[in-house]
């Protein structure tokens, strides 16, 4: 519990990737512990939606990464 305190003051109370504040009553966004699921070691606070899109593209930088690319070409 002493972590996540420290991950929220050290994130100002904000995920990681998108930037939306955490509330500490979950209303506006519930922050969850990111991990590396090959070493277990804890990597920052995301909110559900940020966490969500890692799993779903295996945490696979180059798959972030286009993603990115097609964005960028099709807006």
């Amino acid at each position: 519990m002493d972590d996540v305190k420290e991950m929220r003051t050290s994130q100002q109370n904000k995920c990681a990737i998108c930037y939306i504040e955490f509330l500490s009553d979950g209303q506006k966004s519930k922050s969850v512990i990111d991990h590396c699921h090959s070493s277990g070691k804890n990597r920052a606070l995301l909110c559900w939606t940020c966490n969500v899109a890692l799993g779903l593209i295996k945490d696979n930088p180059v798959i972030a990464q286009n993603m990115v690319n097609y964005l960028e070409k099709h807006q």
